[in-house]
């Protein structure tokens, strides 16, 4: 063991109270911390890489800022850090009183961890004020919103290289669960940095978790299968979909029609309330969460047993990124996805929604007076005319973005079609060496009944308890107001 290995396990110890880092932890704090190297993580769920920049900002010292793509992961992470006796740390976000706002800005030197969304980061003001306060870490958290968002949903995603600038290039931290090699060499284009991010790429393989894929035959079959699974799958568990409107149907369906405590967690939920269910989850006072997988959850709650996927993602990226949230304790879990051969069809169609037609576009440029735009095309139009790019140049980008989600839904079509192999498709998808063996198993399909005692699924007990929590006043101190 090194020197600086061993001082970096006394400041564990000493700090955390662990005599081991867990896989990846070490080398990536020794890249950045020894060498003074900037590092692109991309490490499994559950390996507690939030303790990498807490550690890290700790042994810097001075403020560290992260980028984080959720305000419900926002406050997890807050809490986390207060937790541990780190008290001066704050969130910047939206929903806080402009004073609140005005309040953290005026005062940063007081504050050691910033959590802040790329949007709330590039806001006019907000940056400005932050270079003017010495970052000495910059840590993009979820890096993989970088190429999965930023080109078509959050534009300020691919601003980050000059915030990077503004803060005169500190060190740079970015870490995620999953990268392919376009979306890590998508991440690296966004920074202009002294030589290449250090890459630290590990497996996206979890054995612990089930993989399984059921194909029915209509909508009504499914439905049937979802009820069933969920009253017999034992443990905390979250069932995703594409649709708002279906999640809330499903969440009520589920509540008349199970004994399970059920609520429906997406972007239309009042964030208070959001709030509550996320930490009413994180406490077994409920059982399920339905969310719609474009919103994600920001939770990270170790003991979740089962994801059911009533829809599919996108692609596999988003698909392990989702699964991931199973079995963070490294006890078994399962993974299902729900399938009928209408469904890539659905996933299309939510595909191209998402991304201005070529006629949008033109009215768009020609600034055709009283067009009705969809606010999210708007913004992402009004972005990329701010960079300098023509009809023609946008025209093109889109086409092309919309080329790369189609490959993608493909690759997630074929997952889900194949037969044989399930593990290794996803191996060899992310150019990882494929497994024999037992270890190349714990996967089923439809072909085979789903044996959840043979699983061995830990139970959880339910929080019986579930006390009267004034949710107002812990969220006002979550954020220090």
């Amino acid at each position: 063991m090194s020197e600086f290995n061993a001082q970096l396990h006394a400041y564990l110890k000493q700090h955390y109270h662990f005599d081991t880092f867990r896989p990846g932890q070490a080398e990536v704090l020794t890249a950045l911390l020894e060498r003074h190297e900037d590092v692109l993580a991309v490490l499994p769920t559950g390996t507690g890489k939030s303790l990498i920049y807490e550690l890290a900002g700790r042994y810097l010292g001075g403020l560290t800022v992260i980028v984080s793509p959720l305000l419900s992961l926002m406050q997890d992470q807050v809490a986390r850090l207060n937790a541990h006796g780190i008290r001066r740390t704050v969130a910047l976000n939206s929903m806080q009183h402009p004073r609140t706002k005005f309040f953290i800005l005026q005062n940063l030197a007081k504050f050691d961890y910033l959590f802040i969304a790329p949007e709330t980061l590039m806001q006019p003001g907000v940056l400005e004020t932050l270079a003017q306060q010495p970052v000495n870490l910059l840590v993009i958290d979820e890096a993989h919103s970088i190429a999965q968002w930023g080109p078509d949903f959050r534009p300020n995603y691919l601003e980050l290289g000059r915030a990077y600038q503004a803060f005169k290039q500190p060190r740079l931290l970015l870490l995620t669960a999953t990268a392919g090699t376009k979306v890590r060499a998508d991440i690296q284009s966004q920074f202009t940095l002294p030589k290449p991010l250090t890459e630290f790429v590990y497996s996206v393989n979890r054995p612990n978790i089930h993989l399984r894929t059921e194909k029915v035959a209509n909508e009504q079959e499914k439905h049937a299968r979802l009820l069933e699974l969920v009253q017999s799958l034992p443990g905390p568990g979250i069932v995703y979909l594409s649709s708002k409107k279906q999640a809330n149907q499903i969440r009520i369906d589920l509540q008349q029609k199970t004994d399970r405590k059920v609520a429906t967690y997406h972007g239309d939920i009042e964030n208070e309330q959001r709030f509550a269910i996320q930490q009413q989850f994180m406490q077994n006072q409920l059982d399920v969460i339905v969310a719609t997988s474009a919103f994600g959850m920001g939770i990270d709650k170790a003991d979740v047993r089962w994801v059911i996927h009533y829809h599919m993602a996108s692609d596999l990226e988003g698909y392990l990124q989702e699964i991931g949230r199973a079995g963070r304790d490294q006890q078994p879990a399962v993974a299902i996805l729900l399938y009928t051969e209408t469904d890539d069809y659905l996933v299309n169609n939510l595909l191209i929604s998402g991304i201005p037609e070529d006629v949008t576009i033109k009215h768009f440029y020609r600034q055709t007076p009283h067009y009705a735009f969809d606010p999210q095309q708007l913004r992402l139009l009004q972005y990329y005319a701010s960079q300098g790019m023509d009809a023609q140049g946008v025209t093109q980008l889109f086409q092309r973005r919309l080329l790369v989600k189609r490959l993608a839904l493909q690759q997630m079509v074929q997952y889900v079609e194949i037969a044989a192999d399930k593990r290794n498709y996803l191996l060899r998808v992310f150019g990882e060496t494929e497994l024999t063996g037992d270890a190349a198993g714990n996967w089923s399909t439809q072909a085979t009944p789903l044996d959840i005692e043979a699983l061995a699924l830990p139970t959880t007990v339910p929080n019986q308890t579930a006390a009267t929590i004034d949710w107002q006043t812990r969220l006002e101190k979550l954020f220090n107001q």
